[in-house]
Formats: structure tokens, C-alpha cells, sequence
């Protein structure tokens, strides 16, 4: 199993996908608060947005897009950053390509007034162009889960507020256990802290110190293991 490594993310960008924007009033208020915070990140983002308003409003700007169009568009500035050491002259979306599609699979699982999972995305592009760079690897590929987690998702009969880490718990359950054992185990209605007990020490380790290097990154510690699916 992967070791997830602790990750220095844009506290903006993390605080907005986490966030619960429920209306497009709610969506832009949210998002200037936070933005304008810091001043430097309102310049960046004036001149990128300008093509929605040339005399580079962030306001004005918010109003011509989406919440999702804006919030991939800021992810692949970070991205991009992430991969050349610099910001981008302009908006490159193909930065988060993988990210928006890890979202789309999983999108049946999760609530639409969030963004978490685009966050664990997020996360693993980051984390992936890290690895790639210090390995000098351009085929590692972190942003792509497993078959056998979709299936697993899939047993659930509700939607889940923080799916990125429900997400993380099964890949992990999947890597330790197998699809035949885990499968039974949710079917039978066992939650996942009786599962996790029954890990042997060293996989609860794993699993234990995954969720807490993840947990720093987006400025969060909680670890998702009393629910049932």
C-alpha cells in the first residue's frame, strides 16, 4: 500500500472543496471571503480570470462561471505550478484532466455540495507529480482507483458527506483483506472499526498513519471508521 506523504496544499483551495456550497449566492460569497484573504492570490487569480472580465474583477468574474468551472480552473494553476515551479500564464485545464475524471467515478457515492472527492484527486496529483519528479518516473499513476473499489462503493446504499475518506478506507480494506472477504464483511453489516481491529498491527499502522498524513494535508484529523456502508 501506498505511504501517503504529509503534502503543503493551498489552505484556499482546500478550505472551498471541502466547504458545503449549496447555492451560487452562497458558492461566490464563500469564495471571495476566503480568496480575499490573501492578497497575492487575488492578483494571480484577477489576471487569469480576465478573460471573463477585462478589467480583472474577481466578482465579476465569479458571476459569468460556474462553481465547478472556477474550481478546476484554480486546481490546475497549483497543478501546473506543481510541475514546472511556476505559475501559469494561463488557464491549462488539461493539468486536471485525471482529477476530473477520478471525480466523475465516483460521483454516484458522494454529495454534490462538496468537493471532496475532487479533493482526494486533488491530493494524489499532487502527491503523483511529486513521486514522478523525485523518481524520475513519468509512469507513476496515482490518480486512478481500483475496479474493486467502485464495486465496493457501490454496495452502499447512501451517499457520503466526507467520501474521500470512505474512499480511502476500502482501498485500504481492499489492499489488506481481498474483494471475497471485504465483500462479506460490508454485506454482513460489520462496521469498519470491527474490521479494522480485526487488521493485523503493522496494516492498522499503515492505515492509521495514511489517514493522519491526509488529514494534515487538507488541515483535518479526523479518522472515518465507526460508520457501516
Amino acid at each position: 500500500m501506498l505511504r501517503f506523504p504529509v503534502l503543503n496544499l493551498p489552505d484556499e483551495l482546500v478550505y472551498l472543496l471541502k466547504s458545503n456550497l449549496t447555492s451560487v449566492e452562497l458558492q461566490n460569497k464563500i469564495v471571495l471571503e476566503k480568496i480575499n484573504q490573501n492578497y497575492a492570490l487575488v492578483q494571480l487569480l484577477e489576471g487569469l480570470f480576465q478573460e471573463y472580465d477585462t478589467q480583472k474583477r474577481l466578482p465579476q468574474a465569479l458571476k459569468k462561471i460556474s462553481w465547478s468551472h472556477f474550481r478546476d480552473q484554480f486546481a490546475s494553476i497549483y497543478v501546473y505550478h506543481q510541475v514546472h515551479g511556476r505559475f501559469p500564464k494561463e488557464i491549462n485545464l488539461e493539468m486536471v484532466r485525471d482529477i476530473q475524471a477520478f471525480e466523475d467515478k465516483i460521483s454516484d457515492f458522494s454529495l454534490h455540495s462538496n468537493s471532496r472527492a475532487f479533493l482526494l484527486g486533488f491530493y494524489l496529483k499532487i502527491s503523483q507529480v511529486i513521486l514522478r519528479q523525485q523518481l524520475g518516473d513519468a509512469t507513476i499513476t496515482l490518480v486512478e482507483l481500483p475496479k474493486e473499489v467502485i464495486g465496493l462503493l457501490s454496495l452502499s446504499t447512501a451517499h457520503s458527506e466526507k467520501v474521500d475518506l470512505l474512499i480511502i478506507l476500502v482501498w485500504h480494506l481492499n489492499q489488506f483483506l481481498g474483494i471475497e472477504i471485504l465483500t462479506k464483511l460490508i454485506k454482513s453489516g460489520t462496521s469498519y472499526l470491527e474490521i479494522f481491529e480485526g487488521l493485523k498491527k503493522e496494516q492498522q499502522e499503515i492505515m492509521v498513519d495514511n489517514f493522519l498524513a491526509y488529514g494534515c494535508s487538507i488541515n483535518e484529523n479526523e479518522i472515518f471508521l465507526n460508520e457501516r456502508v
